[in-house]
């Protein structure tokens, strides 16, 4: 592990410093995949998750039936939040079930390298598209030939809402989306101080992630997003209060859907 953590710290995705007084650490854990490629050869995969990701997915209205995909997909974060039907064609192991999957990450290199369209599902996904008994076989079977779709996102009961991520202030204000029905991907975002009339627009930093530097701003926010697939715009007025705080979420009471 202390290769990875090394590879990790030499491409700059993160820097390992001193706690901050009156911080708390993200608590994280590796999970391991093995995944059969052909002619017996194994191919294992490691990936560092937050502990909060691990419980949101594993839940309604997600199930657990995320995955990630190639970056001609991800589109540079762009793609992430897009939903897609995918069915596996081997009729030895698997049903003519489909499964519906999030896009929430991007698996860079091997199968996904190259330009090549590639979906890394989760066990539950591989799992829901197996003959019935069969869905620890098909986890373990490694690439399999698939067939897929875009489908338009469903999350049934709830709206969109905007969490604030942590580290945000007055200055620096992050934003993550999340239960975004429809296309599911976001293209533009905007945000309007109450005492303005002005949107002011937010930059992308990663998947469904988006910031605005400036200040000090102060809420109440209303907050515009345009989805990238469609060009469909949503204005929720004031869903972020004056009060607001890091790592809250707020709710709004609209949805494409």
């Amino acid at each position: 592990m202390k290769n990875k953590i090394d590879l990790l710290i030499g491409n700059c995705s993160w820097e390992l410093i001193t706690l901050p007084e009156a911080k708390k650490t993200l608590h994280n854990k590796w999970l391991y995949r093995v995944k059969n490629k052909q002619d017996d050869i194994k191919w294992y995969k490691d990936k560092l998750v937050g502990k909060d990701i691990l419980t949101k997915v594993d839940v309604k209205p997600l199930r657990a039936r995320v995955g990630a995909v190639s970056p001609v997909l991800f589109k540079n974060g762009e793609g992430c939040g897009a939903c897609y039907k995918v069915r596996c064609l081997d009729k030895s192991i698997c049903s003519r079930r489909a499964v519906t999957i999030i896009v929430t990450d991007e698996c860079p290199g091997g199968y996904c390298s190259n330009g090549r369209t590639h979906f890394d599902l989760s066990g539950a996904a591989f799992g829901h598209m197996a003959i019935n008994g069969e869905s620890s076989q098909l986890r373990n079977r490694g690439e399999l030939p698939v067939v897929y779709r875009r489908t338009p996102c469903k999350y049934p009961g709830k709206n969109i809402a905007f969490h604030v991520n942590e580290g945000a202030t007055d200055y620096w204000l992050s934003l993550l989306v999340e239960f975004e029905d429809g296309d599911g991907d976001v293209g533009s975002m905007h945000i309007r101080e109450a005492s303005s009339n002005e949107w002011l627009e937010m930059n992308h930093l990663w998947g469904a992630n988006w910031c605005i530097i400036g200040g000090p701003l102060k809420g109440p926010f209303s907050v515009k997003l345009t989805t990238l697939t469609t060009g469909r715009t949503l204005s929720a007025r004031d869903v972020i209060p004056r009060n607001w705080s890091p790592k809250a979420t707020y709710t709004s009471r609209l949805n494409f859907f």
